[in-house]
C-alpha cells in the first residue's frame, strides 16, 4: 500500500489516494476535481471507491465530478447522511457550493470492508460531526477532522459535540501506538505522539 497526499483548497484540506497495485481509493476529495484526476492519470491508477470521513464542503467538493468521471461508489457513515444532503448543514452554502451528496454505500461503526485488496476497519468517531468516520487501513488511520497533530476538530458546527469528540479521541488513542495518523488538515502524526501531546488525551 502507498499513500499520496494532495493538499489544496481554501483551508488546505488533505485528500488521500490510497494505492494498491494499480488501483486506488480516494479519501475526502476536496473542491478541485481536476487536479485529483490529473494525479490519478499521472500515476496510471484505476479508482474504485470514494471514502468520506465526514460531510463538510471541503471534504466532499469533488465527489460529484469524480463519481461521474469514474463511475465509482461513495461510502460514508449512515449517521452522516442528513448532513451530506443538506447544504446548510455541510456548510457548502458558505462557499456558494450548495452541495447535496448521495451515498451509494452506508457504513456503520466497526464495520469491516475489503476494497482494492485492503482490509479497512471503519471507526465511528462523533464529535466534529455526528457521523464522522475514521478508516484504519493496515497501520494507517485516516482521521478526517476528528484527530489532528496535537489538536482536534471544531465542535461548534451543526451536529458537533465536545463531549462526543473527547470520547472519540480517547477511543482512537486506544489503538496501537505505532499507527500513523493521516488527518483532514495538517501534518501526519501518530497514535504514540497524540497519547503524549493531544489536549484531549
Amino acid at each position: 500500500m502507498n499513500i499520496k497526499i494532495i493538499t489544496q483548497g481554501p483551508i488546505s484540506t488533505n485528500t488521500y489516494l490510497v494505492m494498491n497495485n494499480d488501483e486506488c481509493l480516494i479519501i475526502d476529495p476536496e473542491l478541485t476535481a481536476g487536479s485529483i484526476i490529473n494525479i490519478i492519470s499521472e500515476f496510471k491508477l484505476t479508482p474504485k471507491a470514494i471514502l468520506l470521513t465526514h460531510g463538510h464542503f471541503d471534504h466532499i467538493g469533488a465527489v460529484i465530478k469524480l463519481r461521474e468521471h469514474y463511475s465509482i461508489p461513495v461510502y460514508a457513515s449512515e449517521v452522516e447522511i442528513p448532513l451530506l444532503l443538506d447544504s446548510s448543514l455541510n456548510l457548502s452554502q458558505m462557499v456558494n457550493g450548495h452541495y447535496s451528496i448521495e451515498v451509494n454505500k452506508t457504513i456503520e461503526d466497526d464495520e469491516l470492508l475489503n476494497l482494492i485488496g485492503l482490509d479497512i476497519r471503519c471507526i465511528l468517531t462523533p464529535g466534529h460531526t455526528s457521523g464522522s468516520m475514521c478508516y484504519l487501513i493496515e497501520d494507517c488511520l485516516f482521521s478526517g477532522d476528528t484527530l489532528f497533530e496535537e489538536s482536534y476538530g471544531r465542535y461548534d458546527f451543526p451536529t458537533g459535540s465536545l463531549s462526543d469528540l473527547r470520547k472519540s479521541i480517547k477511543k482512537l488513542l486506544q489503538l496501537d501506538e505505532k499507527i500513523k495518523v493521516y488527518p483532514g488538515h495538517g501534518n501526519v502524526t501518530s497514535i504514540e505522539h497524540e497519547r503524549k501531546y493531544n489536549p484531549l488525551r
